[in-house]
């Protein structure tokens, strides 16, 4: 920035020099206070040397004027500070002074009853939180008992009386100066014992309604019907009076809060499922459970005894827990070798034959032919292996085991099937007849049509048919023109012109004397098919 100049005109003539300009010199102090006789004395001060002992110089008598005048107001000052310290010390009888603090309440200007009323509300302003197990594993439940419920109240002591007077009030503007006066005085308190008790035991938590109890862990069968532990609750069955006694000096600790989840204050399961009791006993079933019993069976197939089955071996106690019992292995496996035997045993029944109106039947033989299981022999080795835990195939034994082949399989027979009143001639396992029949009179053993496996063992045309009762009459006398006969009692197929129906119920009221009567056309057929030696199968 460029400085601004100022412009004039000059004062002089032209071509003449300009003069420095001449400030006034100020006057000397000698000059003016010392008197000569050259110089004249001022107006008013005297002449000579008369003038030096009128008085002091006038400077010297302002300073000591205003030295007078500081000490005077100085002097006021302090007086009046001083009555004000000693009145506000004298404020300071009936309340506490800036600074002072008492269990850390400011106590300031405050009366001791003032304190006192604070502490007391302070601490009655308490409740305790109590925390219990909960009902499910794990959880936690928490209640609050609040100071009222059992008369918790503050005890004024002399504490509080005794920092006030003990206090010197005259100190009190030290607090403005950072210094305080901290005090800490006793809280006494005291409350009702039964009216905690009562709010104590009043919680749901400490109720039997508001408690699980233990259990303990036991033996179970899971989905996969294997043995497993179901383990033991815990609950949160509270021991209370051990709980209250926790409860108690905590609430004279004044603690806000008690924990009262310790498994040692809750009743606890005798057994747990880590218990060796448990834990042998479930691996020692589950091995039981795990042999497999195979059986071989005559027609090939295989039975198995597994789990399913064991499972029935197994005793349950009262107290829920599950032994082996060898007794009852015995007690099953003769059961099953029972039902096994009405299965499979056929000796009994006869040789199988699958029939045409009634599938599978059993045709009764002189001989015992096909199965009969031994049953103890059997059970003693399906027993044994299962006792000892023993993993294996097991062939059956027989009393009776024989070819038994199906007479059907030969697939050229005569079938008589006495319940339909029917005869089927099969050649080549081709049916080439059906027709209805009469067969013997069932409510007599004597005329009943025998059952069993025969053959044709004689064929004729045009015979007459004698019988004589024992007494020497006649019984029948009858001609045919077909006659097959099948046993060895007279017992053949032949046609019977003297009835107009065949097949129905005829055969339970008005049947034959032991033969099987046919119609003409079907008698003549079956003649032309039949053979010498060729099956016949009767059954009812």
């Amino acid at each position: 920035m460029k400085k601004k100049q100022n412009t004039y005109e000059p004062a002089f003539a032209e071509g003449q020099e300009p003069q420095p300009e001449k400030k006034p010199k100020r006057p000397r102090a000698d000059a003016v206070f010392s008197a000569t006789a050259d110089t004249a004395p001022l107006p008013g001060t005297g002449t000579g040397a008369g003038s030096s002992r009128a008085g002091a110089p006038p400077r010297r008598k302002a300073y000591h004027g205003k030295l007078k005048a500081f000490l005077l107001l100085f002097s006021i000052l302090m007086l009046a500070g001083l009555l004000g310290y000693c009145a506000m010390a004298d404020n300071y009888k009936e309340c506490f002074i800036p600074g002072t603090y008492i269990n850390g309440i400011e106590a300031t200007e405050l009366t001791a009853e003032d304190i006192k009323a604070r502490i007391k509300a302070e601490a009655e302003d308490y409740a305790i939180t109590v925390t219990f197990r909960g009902t499910e594993p794990g959880s936690t439940v928490t209640e609050k008992i609040d100071a009222k419920d059992f008369g918790y109240h503050y005890i004024s002591g002399k504490d509080v009386d005794d920092v006030f007077n003990a206090q010197d009030r005259y100190r009190w503007p030290l607090a403005y100066f950072g210094q305080n006066n901290n005090h800490t005085v006793g809280t006494d308190t005291d409350y009702e014992e039964e009216d905690l008790k009562a709010a104590f035991f009043n919680l749901n938590e400490t109720k039997p309604e508001g408690q699980v109890l233990p259990s303990n862990a036991y033996i179970s069968v899971d989905e996969n019907s294997m043995f497993t532990i179901v383990p033991e609750v815990d609950g949160n069955c509270l021991k209370n009076e051990e709980a209250y006694q926790l409860l108690s000096a905590a609430v004279a600790g004044r603690a806000g809060s008690v924990d009262l989840t310790n498994a040692e204050l809750y009743h606890a399961p005798d057994v747990r499922s880590d218990d060796p009791s448990l834990t042998d006993r479930v691996n020692e079933i589950n091995s039981f459970l795990g042999t497999v019993i195979k059986l071989n069976l005559p027609d090939g197939s295989q039975r198995t005894i597994d789990q399913n089955f064991l499972k029935k071996c197994l005793v349950k106690n009262a107290d829920g827990s599950y032994e082996i019992s060898d007794s009852e292995v015995w007690d099953e496996v003769r059961a099953y070798v029972a039902d096994l035997g009405i299965d499979i045993n056929t000796a009994s029944k006869g040789r199988p034959f699958t029939s045409t109106l009634r599938g599978t039947v059993y045709i009764k033989m002189k001989e015992q032919v096909g199965v009969q299981m031994d049953q103890e022999a059997t059970t003693a080795s399906i027993a044994t292996a299962i006792i000892n835990r023993q993993s294996q195939d097991i062939n059956l034994s027989y009393s009776v085991f024989s070819e038994a082949s199906n007479i059907a399989d030969s697939g050229t027979y005569v079938e008589v099937d006495k319940i339909n009143q029917r005869v089927f001639v099969y050649v080549n396992h081709q049916q080439v007849l059906d027709t209805p029949c009469v067969t013997g009179q069932v409510t007599d053993p004597v005329t009943d049509t025998p059952e069993g496996l025969f053959s044709i063992i004689d064929m004729r045309k045009g015979i007459h048919l004698l019988s004589y009762y024992s007494s020497g009459e006649i019984q029948y006398d009858s001609e045919v023109e077909y006659w097959m006969q099948f046993t060895y009692d007279a017992d053949g197929f032949h046609d019977a012109s003297w009835r107009t129906k065949f097949g129905g119920d005829d055969y339970k009221y008005i049947g034959s004397h032991g033969c099987v009567n046919l119609p003409r056309d079907a008698a003549a057929k079956m003649y032309s098919c039949v053979y010498l030696g060729m099956p016949v199968v009767v059954f009812s």
